[in-house]
């Protein structure tokens, strides 16, 4: 098939445009050309700006596009414009985020959607799922039964230049004992960015339309740490998640894939019925750490605590809780 990639040189891109070539694929990137320019030295580039630039893609017809990048609506119409009548099949990249909040841990793709309430034209946190929400009705709009819609949650593994979920192996891969909050039963949300790329080039191969929540299915917090002791070796102190509230610990921000309350997680009956695979956490686990160690990566990461903010909350605890 012949292949146009939004992007393609960051992160899932970069995965992306692997597996497609691994399919035997030919495939474009159409990007600004900042990102890892040098990552693909075979692929074509037609460079530019998806705000400013996609008459570039004008004249030329692909079997399908992957549109990785897309998080405003005025950066979706320039490139649906040109493309609706040039591709077979659009690709959207969309998110879990477009949830609307406090609907349980069972999130399906037919579930209440987050509204804009204030048109910013500014990502954050407050408009990042409203915004997706809009930009997925713009495909569906435009191309009909030719789009199709994937919403990922957390998606990790080598590469994440978020780090967030890299924190834990990292952490663990020093030696430990590792600081761990006592929620295990929470929900996570993780794909290997490896299982999310072969899914989509799944998807477009087999002509598949609809929308679909990505992710894994059924692991919780606890199991990312068991999977963490399993390849390092090395152990855990559990610490309760209310003290750590108290003791001003940010989830997410400094203690990654851990909320004190329960996040929205995606079902993904729909996506594992069309083909979605995943990897055993232990596997991405071990190969986050390879990648962390060639990449010389170690505490403070861009996500989760510092050691030595570690260390400190640790001989608070053991101060306060310890057995007289």
């Amino acid at each position: 098939m012949n292949l146009l990639v939004i992007g393609g040189t960051q992160f899932v891109g970069k995965h992306l445009t692997e597996a497609l070539l691994a399919g035997g694929h030919s495939v474009t990137h159409f990007n600004r050309g900042q990102t890892n320019p040098e990552a693909f030295p075979g692929v074509e580039t037609i460079q530019g700006d998806r705000n400013t630039d996609a008459d570039r893609l004008a004249g030329r017809r692909w079997d399908a596009v992957f549109d990785v990048c897309g998080y405003l609506p005025t950066s979706m119409t320039p490139v649906l414009e040109v493309l609706k009548d040039s591709v077979d099949r659009y690709l959207f990249v969309s998110t879990i985020s477009v949830y609307a909040a406090d609907q349980g841990d069972d999130l399906r793709e037919d579930s209440a959607l987050a509204e804009l309430k204030e048109d910013t034209g500014v990502v954050d946190g407050s408009t990042y799922g409203a915004y997706k929400v809009i930009c997925e009705n713009m495909v569906r709009e435009a191309m009909g039964d030719r789009a199709t819609i994937v919403r990922p949650g957390l998606i990790v593994g080598p590469g994440d230049h978020t780090q967030r979920f890299t924190y834990w192996p990292v952490a663990f891969s020093e030696g430990g004992p590792v600081m761990v909050p006592n929620g295990l039963d929470r929900r996570l949300t993780s794909l290997d960015v490896r299982d999310f790329a072969a899914f989509m080039r799944h998807l477009v191969e087999q002509g598949t339309s609809g929308t679909f929540n990505v992710d894994r299915t059924g692991k919780t917090f606890g199991d990312l740490i068991a999977a963490c002791e399993e390849v390092t070796g090395a152990s855990k102190v559990l610490v309760d998640e209310e003290w750590l509230v108290a003791q001003e610990v940010k989830p997410w921000a400094e203690l990654p894939c851990w909320a004190p309350q329960p996040l929205g997680v995606p079902n993904v009956e729909r996506a594992v019925a069309a083909g979605l695979t995943e990897r055993p956490l232990a596997s991405t686990v071990q190969d986050v750490i390879t990648d962390a160690k060639a990449l010389g990566l170690a505490r403070p990461l861009k996500a989760g605590l510092a050691s030595d903010k570690e260390k400190e909350l640790l001989a608070r605890w053991d101060a306060t809780h310890s057995s007289p």
